[in-house]
């Protein structure tokens, strides 16, 4: 529960502290005091958004502080997910700069605004005039349907796996759609790695299919050389090769005569021998020498091959053509790469709609388990606050699994028997919505357990009885959970523990807790206005109880 609440250079609040009762606690004040504006201090322990507007004064922080008693809540998880030492009286700070800057505690630990949200929505609840407009919208009627049927932690499971399921389905939408716009490009590149492969191309074939041509088209000057070069090497009796082994011999034999001659013999000889090998080889290459026209036109087929594939390719060499079929079969290793994903990310899709359709028939399962005893409360709820012949219903619908489940949910309302049920906002009155919004909370607060319920003028619309009745339904929710009621009306201002009236003075709004005379004036002058009549006095005793 809130025990105390410090508010500190926050709009027309210079400084307030305000100690709270663990039952019922009644608020009071003129409308313009400041009541409105102490919930907004409160909201931003709730982690709501705050600026540099807020300060009153410029020049220093703006703090808002409240110690909160947790004990029995089931809170020591959240501490120790968030590293902060768990104690059974807490105080959680939110403190705003003149700057604007903002910064959050909890038990002195600075801590992200999502953590303080989080551990606010654990500790109170805040029921504001607004809310009572929101009962007609079924986003928030599913979101207190839910707190009513404990539903919250399927509803969490429903929320994280719709957004895995959504994350996962974008991812392969996006996936999908960008392989659609490369696929054509995946075809062409098959076709023209295939036509490169069936090349069947390696480093240097063009040099050696170039000079095979080079040899088939110069052949008969080639075979006529080689013809010429045997013939007059070694090919006739006057060769080349016999003419210098015959002057080797000559020089040889006056050898005898000159040293030199010998050495000048042995040079002429190894030219000789070095001839007849080059004759040799000629005469082997002319043996070898053949061609025909279909090779020619072979190898200027293939040639003509290479040469278009490599022009149509801009490269100018083999290499630069193996080069850029490697690169292609990268880039289509990749495009298949992408396509292996999308068949995962379908089936990843798939898996997790399957579970969010599990987890939505669960959520949808427990919700209707829920509906009688619901509907039954309210109906009962309403009788007691003047609305003796109403009826409620909750309607239920299948739809697409979303992030709140696979259930189209719809109060249904009427205030007497014979007209037909129809959604509360379309049927309902101010006060009508306000006694059912009354009767589902206090409903959803036996549910929820929460620490703290905040009712800001929930008796809008009702007077009288029915107040008076509104009052005793408040009052009893405050035997088991923390109530602060914000009210104007004096049936209801009655009830609780303690009684806190809101004043402005010299322009500031200040807080005090009525003494038993005190409080006895405020209901009165509550009843009949300024002037406070003696018959308001004992109307006024009367309520409280003092007779």
């Amino acid at each position: 529960m809130l025990k105390s609440l410090n508010i500190d250079n926050y709009a027309i609040i210079s400084d307030l502290h305000i100690e709270w009762s663990d039952s019922l606690n009644i608020v009071t004040g003129q409308t313009g005091a400041g009541k409105s504006i102490i919930l907004g201090a409160l909201s931003l322990l709730s982690g709501n958004k705050a600026d540099a507007s807020f300060l009153l004064d410029k020049e220093r922080n703006l703090v808002v502080e409240g110690e909160f008693e947790i004990k029995g809540y089931g809170l020591e998880s959240f501490f120790e997910d968030n590293d902060i030492d768990y104690s059974n009286d807490i105080i959680i700070r939110r403190q705003i700069s003149p700057s604007g800057k903002s910064r959050c505690f909890i038990e002195d630990v600075p801590v992200p605004q999502s953590v303080l949200s989080s551990l606010a929505e654990r500790l109170i609840d805040v029921h504001s005039q607004n809310q009572s407009l929101l009962l007609s919208k079924e986003d928030f009627q599913i979101d207190l349907l839910d707190s009513i049927a404990a539903t919250q932690d399927l509803r969490k499971k429903c929320k994280d796996l719709y957004l895995e399921y959504m994350s996962s389905k974008i991812e392969a939408n996006n996936l999908r759609e960008e392989v659609g716009s490369i696929l054509k490009e995946a075809d062409f590149l098959s076709y023209q790695i295939e036509q490169i492969h069936a090349l069947k191309l390696s480093e240097g074939d063009i040099n050696t299919l170039e000079e095979r041509l080079s040899v088939i088209e110069h052949s008969e000057d080639i075979a006529k050389a080689l013809s010429e070069t045997y013939s007059l090497l070694d090919g006739q009796d006057n060769s080349i090769s016999s003419t210098l082994q015959t002057l080797s011999k000559v020089i040889r034999s006056n050898g005898k005569y000159m040293d030199k001659l010998n050495s000048l013999s042995d040079r002429l000889e190894s030219s000789a021998i070095e001839l007849k090998d080059i004759s040799e080889e000629a005469d082997n290459i002319l043996s070898s020498l053949s061609f025909d026209e279909d090779e020619k036109n072979r190898v200027e087929s293939r040639l003509d091959e290479i040469y278009t594939i490599m022009s149509k390719h801009n490269v100018s060499s083999e290499n630069g053509l193996l080069e850029l079929n490697a690169q292609m079969k990268e880039r289509l290793q990749s495009i298949e790469a992408k396509q292996d994903l999308l068949v995962r990310l379908d089936d990843n899709t798939l898996r997790l709609f399957n579970s969010l359709s599990e987890i939505c028939n669960i959520l949808s399962d427990k919700r209707k388990e829920s509906l009688s005893a619901i509907e039954d409360y309210v109906v009962k709820s309403i009788s007691k606050l003047g609305i003796e012949k109403g009826k409620f219903t909750i309607s239920m619908t299948s739809k697409q699994p979303s992030s709140n489940g696979s259930d189209e949910v719809k109060f249904l309302f009427s205030a007497n028997q014979l007209s037909p049920l129809q959604p509360i906002g379309k049927t309902a009155s101010g006060g009508e919505t306000s006694r059912l919004m009354l009767a589902l909370k206090s409903l959803a607060a036996k549910s929820l357990k929460l620490p703290t319920i905040i009712f800001d003028e929930i008796d809008t619309g009702v007077s009288g009885a029915i107040a008076d009745a509104m009052g005793n339904m408040i009052d009893e929710m405050s035997h088991n959970m923390q109530v602060i009621n914000i009210t104007h009306l004096p049936q209801v201002a009655a009830k609780g523990e303690n009684h806190f009236e809101v004043f402005k003075m010299d322009s500031r709004t200040s807080i005090v807790k009525l003494t038993k005379q005190q409080r006895i004036n405020k209901i009165a002058e509550m009843i009949s206005g300024a002037n406070i009549s003696d018959a308001a006095i004992r109307q006024a005793k009367l309520l409280l109880g003092y007779q």
